[in-house]
């Protein structure tokens, strides 16, 4: 009695159609499998927001400073820490910058969003992303960052934001924004994580918190004043507009 098989022909036909199959469904796979990783960042956000709001009322509802004493050990993650407790919330699942700490030993993949003033006459950068008259929310070096009264609609107010360490010379210590290119972080599929004042975290594409797109607020400042950049090029004068621009174009990388 003869028993019938398979030809190479039909043998190659199934094994074309089932790597036709992975190449289709592969990049969905880890589409999938980032969605799961910026769910759990946007989690991480939220518990932080949590702890910079009971950090708040405990201190005259003012913000805490980015960084103390002029000392990288002691940052604004470094005050809020007692109440998360646990320092994997720091850490982005997604960001490559979650592996490292910086000098106050806590992962970097969060930066605050910090008032500026030093920095305004600069050529290249009076939005250090507190913005267009400094108004970001974490205070500068010792001093203490805006108090919740003064922010118009927090819902609408940048508090934390995601960072990484590939435009600064010293990743050790980034504990904040630098205003660098390549210091926001976008890896989420394109669009990035950002926790807002009222304690809500969302996810957003880079130029859409300045105003651009969908929005049409400027999400940096705590007055939500008009962003005076161009959306088409991420207006080369401020530094901000720079970076958000430079990451819109390359999250390509991060996918």
């Amino acid at each position: 009695m003869k028993t019938k098989g398979f030809t190479l022909i039909e043998l190659l036909v199934v094994i074309a159609i089932i790597a036709i199959l992975a190449a289709i469904l592969f990049p969905v796979f880890a589409k999938v499998r980032e969605k799961a990783r910026q769910t759990s960042c946007l989690s991480n956000e939220k518990q932080i927001g949590l702890a910079l709001m009971q950090y708040v009322q405990d201190f005259d509802e003012k913000y805490p400073a980015r960084e103390y004493n002029n000392d990288s050990s002691k940052t604004w993650r470094v005050v809020v820490f007692p109440y998360v407790k646990a320092k994997g919330v720091f850490a982005c699942p997604s960001n490559p910058s979650a592996a490292n700490n910086g000098y106050d030993g806590y992962p970097i993949s969060y930066g605050g969003n910090y008032n500026s003033a030093p920095y305004f006459n600069q050529d290249w950068g009076n939005m250090y992303p507190g913005g267009i008259n400094g108004t970001g929310v974490f205070g500068d070096w010792d001093a203490p960052g805006v108090t919740l009264a003064s922010i118009t609609s927090p819902a609408s107010v940048i508090e934390v934001l995601e960072q990484t360490n590939e435009g600064y010379a010293d990743a050790n210590v980034l504990n904040h924004y630098t205003g660098a290119n390549h210091d926001l972080f976008a890896g989420h599929n394109g669009v990035s994580n950002y926790l807002f004042c009222d304690g809500h975290a969302k996810s957003m594409k880079p130029l859409s918190t300045v105003g651009c797109g969908s929005q049409t607020v400027n999400m940096w400042t705590v007055d939500n004043a008009a962003f005076p950049g161009n959306c088409t090029d991420g207006d080369g004068a401020s530094a901000l507009g720079q970076a958000l621009y430079a990451l819109t174009l390359e999250t390509d990388k991060y996918k």
